[in-house]
């Protein structure tokens, strides 16, 4: 699983489909929210999307309020998703500004816009 998702986030980040990924990484035995770009993609091999439950559609939109220009790809859960649905309703995230990819990747060349 991780394998397809680590292929997603470099081929997003090489073709421009997302300016930066927050996913997690494996940094001294623990998965932690990593932000990961066109200027670090090598460091996408060390990418995991284990069972890490950290807000990452919150981080999202804290980058997104910081840089409104940004698009931000996340690996997202069902409840991730329902959290983008209300940020998008409450117009704290554009449409396309958030780009996700389900932890179990069932069609991995069509993203999911927000």
């Amino acid at each position: 699983m991780d394998h397809e998702i680590r292929e997603q986030v470099k081929e997003w980040l090489q073709q421009g489909v997302v300016d930066l990924f927050i996913v997690y990484r494996k940094i001294d035995g623990h998965s932690l929210p990593y932000v990961f770009t066109g200027e670090n993609i090598g460091d996408v091999e060390d990418l995991v999307a284990g069972p890490a439950r950290y807000p990452l559609e919150k981080l999202a939109w804290q980058v997104i309020s910081l840089h409104p220009e940004a698009t931000v790809g996340i690996v997202a859960r069902e409840c991730d998703q329902r959290a983008l649905n209300v940020l998008s309703t409450w117009n704290q995230v554009k449409p396309g500004h958030v780009k996700t990819i389900p932890p179990l990747i069932l069609s991995p060349k069509s993203p999911s816009s927000r």
